[in-house]
């Protein structure tokens, strides 16, 4: 299993993605202090709060197991990039770290005349610095681990001289999902450590959410012919890696595809009978192995994702209409035969009661057709042109009053080098046009092809 991204893609993508978490704007900071994602509030004060001489980190509920990983987390970072190491334990100048409803985080915020804002939502989170006191605190576990990667970035100076300027910071996250969907089924799929890179590189600017995603890249135990030894993910690995995106509040959603991009299992022999043309690349709705195909793989995932999503691909199905469907598209159109398995789908995996997520380009290609789509569903809205705004590809959506994620791009495909110029003005303007159309989340987009 091979490398697929550079940590300057990753970099690229994380940190466009954070204007999720932030509003999608351009804002000048204050001075000196650079903050990815922007906070929505940040005051600089006076003096500075010294790192290199008896700082200690002092956990508000000692027996919090994320707290407990939240503070390790930025004692290892402080360690390794300011050559400082902290310790715990009560002392004059402290770190406090905890729940804002906690005592003794309470106390400190009051006497430092802090009041959190009404406005601060489960991910919310609060940090006061001055020069002999640090609060970090959240409403929630992850809102206490974004305070301490917003701390993170504050830190300034190595060793004896280490130190974090005083400042206030109030912020919460605009999109209740942040997330980056990373293609592992073209190009070499990556290494279970480098994911766990990826998903650090992603909570350090507080994205949320990772889908994989899947042609034939999970190693199925019902269909092991598909899923190539050593280029899939393993039951085992998956395993792994929801455990540890979990200590990182990381969603992972598999994103296995149900009708197109199936041309590495369709091509074998075993699934040929499924193709909807000759070897092709879409499922044909007419074989009812296409739906058995489907239910097999989900059970597998259902039992190794334990998240809320499902991401059921349903994009670029070209041929649909051209073979073993071609009478029904006929009679029917292709539309609705599309709609009618996306339904289909969509019933097959009732049962495990997870949000179903789908990819919108077919259903933008027929909006007569966008009100078959079930209300439970999410759309994933993709769009990857640098645009000036978005709303003829959001509208259609929201007038059918269906939830969706804007999914722009981070322009990786088809090229030697990411084109972040385009990258950005497509990630800023579609993730600002999602917040004011009240999207539930974003999810930037790589994709492997020819890169």
């Amino acid at each position: 299993m091979g490398l697929t991204l550079t940590r300057t893609k990753i970099l690229l993508i994380a940190i466009l993605s954070a204007l999720a978490f932030a509003n999608a704007s351009v804002h000048a900071q204050a001075p000196n202090v650079q903050v990815i994602p922007q906070p929505k509030q940040l005051t600089v004060g006076e003096g500075s709060f010294p790192l290199g001489r008896d700082a200690r980190i002092v956990l508000a509920d000692p027996k919090s197991a994320d707290d407990r990983f939240a503070a390790q987390d930025f004692i290892d970072d402080v360690k390794a990039t300011a050559d400082v190491a902290l310790a715990t334990g009560k002392s004059r100048r402290d770190i406090l770290i905890g729940r804002i409803d906690s005592l003794p985080v309470a106390q400190a915020l009051k006497r430092n005349g802090a009041e959190p804002p009404k406005t601060l939502n489960e991910e919310g989170y609060m940090i006061v610095v001055t020069s002999d006191h640090v609060i970090v605190t959240g409403n929630t576990a992850a809102g206490t681990f974004y305070a301490l990667q917003t701390l993170k970035q504050l830190v300034r100076g190595e060793g004896a001289g280490a130190f974090i300027p005083a400042v206030k910071i109030i912020d919460w996250p605009t999109m209740r999902w942040r997330g980056v969907s990373d293609d592992i089924s073209r190009g070499p799929v990556p290494t279970v450590d480098y994911i766990k890179k990826q998903i650090r590189t992603e909570a350090y600017f507080k994205l949320n959410m990772h889908s994989f995603y899947m042609e034939h890249t999970f190693a199925s135990a019902t269909h092991p012919l598909i899923g190539p030894e050593g280029g899939s993910l393993t039951p085992a690995e998956i395993k792994e890696l929801v455990a540890y995106a979990h200590n990182y509040h990381v969603e992972l959603v598999p994103e296995q595809q149900t009708f197109g991009h199936l041309h590495k299992a369709l091509r074998l022999e075993k699934y040929a009978g499924l193709a909807e043309t000759p070897y092709g690349d879409v499922l044909s709705p007419q074989q009812p192995g296409s739906y058995k195909l489907i239910a097999d793989w989900y059970k597998e995932l259902n039992e190794l994702f334990p998240g809320e999503f499902f991401h059921i691909g349903e994009d670029e199905t070209f041929e649909l209409g051209q073979g073993q469907s071609r009478e029904q598209a006929q009679t029917k159109g292709v539309g609705a035969v599309y709609f009618e398995h996306l339904n289909r789908v969509r019933d097959l995996l009732k049962p495990y009661n997870r949000k179903l997520m789908f990819w919108g380009d077919i259903a933008l290609n027929h909006p007569d057709l966008i009100n078959q789509v079930p209300k439970d569903m999410i759309v994933m809205n993709w769009q990857y042109g640098a645009r000036d705004d978005f709303w003829s590809s959001i509208k259609p959506f929201q007038d059918a009053g269906l939830q969706q994620f804007v999914c722009p791009g981070a322009q990786t495909w088809n090229q030697i080098f990411p084109n972040t110029e385009a990258a950005a003005k497509n990630i800023i303007n579609f993730v600002r046009d999602g917040q004011k159309a009240g999207a539930i989340g974003m999810m930037n987009t790589t994709w492997d092809d020819d890169g």
